[in-house]
């Protein structure tokens, strides 16, 4: 992508939803990296990955690999990056430990430490921006919530300013209500060079309900034992991994069907699944970044910080405004 806004890697990708976001909002995939291990019960993401982003796996740079085990200088190496030179990198850890929807969470559940691994890697390839998201319940969680501040202060000593923000895609215009903790940070010395800081956009002004998208539907069920209709204005509640929800048409309950799913977390309606059964479709959109979310606040990063700090950019808009004084 010759005239791609700009970098990217992203781990934990899993089936993608970052990845569409940021390819919506202009990036260029530098690396997918997501450890899908074939012997585990509805783990296809890798699959998807290479189906979805054909212009990525061409490059062999869509990697099926133990984070543990990648390191920082592979990424740079398979990315043909130097340090320092990607825009963006993305982590999204596997929340199952932190989520308020696991009811058998552990403070030494091995997966509450992936972060760990990921801000290693950062400290070797000292990207511009890093967005790390998982759920609300790292906040929360009275018993986990060290972690939190752990990546926090791990980011901070890594030399990134760092800000932290709980956000509810409803909020932006998005048909289904998920909310998330958001970790951003832009390296100090490009906060002190050119005024620059993490930040996020605006709310938008009206919400999005499941109507909008899917005017056939009436509503929806929150979950397998809830009986409450919630009308067709108001976006769907959050989607999990495990199904339960239903939709309501023509005054009866259902489950969704996959393009329903698709189309209510925001993939694309030509997303291929391949042969994933309902279940995984389930299980992935789930687990993953809704798409539209994150091309939300990747447009913003790239508006508020890459912008200013790429020097083609900034020549760019100084002939703008040269060529509108001349006018």
């Amino acid at each position: 992508m010759n005239n791609a806004k700009f970098t990217y890697i992203a781990e934990f990708a899993g089936a993608g939803g970052t990845c569409l976001g940021a390819r919506a909002a202009g990036g260029e995939c530098r690396l997918q990296v997501e450890w899908d291990p074939y012997d585990l019960k509805n783990q296809n993401a890798y699959k998807l990955l290479k189906k979805n982003f054909p212009e990525v796996a061409a490059k062999g740079r869509i990697i099926n690999y133990d984070i543990t085990s990648f390191t920082g200088r592979h990424q740079l190496k398979l990315a043909n990056l130097e340090p320092g030179s990607l825009d963006l990198l993305t982590s999204s850890a596997p929340c199952q430990g932190w989520s308020s929807a696991n009811t058998n969470k552990k403070k030494d559940d091995h997966r509450n430490d992936l972060f760990l691994n990921s801000i290693k890697n950062i400290r070797i390839t000292q990207p511009k921006i890093v967005l790390f998201e998982n759920v609300k319940g790292l906040t929360t969680n009275k018993s986990l919530r060290f972690k939190y501040y752990q990546i926090i202060t791990e980011l901070k000593n890594a030399g990134y300013q760092v800000k932290t923000y709980v956000l509810d895609s409803k909020d932006y215009g998005i048909p289904q209500s998920r909310v998330r903790s958001f970790v951003i940070g832009v390296r100090e010395d490009l906060c002190e060079q050119y005024g620059v800081e993490p930040s996020v956009p605006d709310f938008h002004d009206t919400q999005v309900g499941i109507g909008d998208v899917l005017p056939h539907l009436q509503g929806h069920i929150r979950g397998q034992f809830d009986k409450d209709v919630i009308p067709a204005n108001v976006p769907v509640s959050c989607i999990t991994k495990t199904v339960g929800f239903k939709v309501i048409e023509n005054g009866v309950p259902r489950y969704p069907t996959i393009p329903e799913l698709t189309t209510l977390s925001t993939f694309p309606e030509d997303y291929d699944w391949g042969d994933s059964s309902f279940n995984q479709v389930h299980n992935r959109v789930g687990n993953s970044v809704l798409p539209k979310m994150a091309e939300i606040l990747m447009e913003h990063l790239y508006e508020t910080v890459i912008k200013k700090i790429n020097p083609l950019h900034r020549a760019a808009e100084r002939a703008i405004i040269a060529a509108r004084d001349v006018a």
